[in-house]
């Protein structure tokens, strides 16, 4: 008959991290997420960066090189000027807020589902232990 010895500790197999000269007590959370922070500022901030500063230029787009012209604030008159300039501006709020919110919300209600569902007495789970 073949039996197994469990350490002290409760664990098998494995390491426990404790208070050891090899554990990495000193390590900050914010540490663990600089890749992450890295990684959104490359691919969000930069982008909406450089689309804010590109937007006081005027770009023509000739064979072979791209010319850039500042113009400052005129891209935002004529921006502003446009006389459908308020249903774009409402289509762009609406058609921005309205699936954020609905998924949202959509989100919200499964979660509940989800939660009264794992509580009751008709879905059991054994957890074995």
């Amino acid at each position: 008959m073949l039996t197994a010895s469990v350490p002290a500790n409760g664990y098998e197999g494995g390491t426990v991290l404790d208070d050891s000269k090899n554990s990495r007590k000193g390590l900050s959370p914010f540490v663990v997420a600089i890749p992450a922070i890295i990684l959104i500022a490359m691919l969000k901030l930069w982008p909406a960066l450089f689309s804010i500063i590109a937007s006081f230029y005027e770009y023509s787009f000739v064979p072979g090189a791209i010319e850039r012209t500042y113009v400052g604030l005129e891209n935002y008159n004529s921006l502003f000027a446009f006389e459908n300039f308020s249903n774009l501006a409402r289509n762009t709020f609406v058609l921005t807020l309205l699936p954020a919110v609905f998924t949202s919300a959509i989100s919200l209600v499964l979660s509940v589902i989800i939660s009264k569902l794992r509580s009751s007495p008709l879905l059991c789970v054994n957890s074995f232990g």
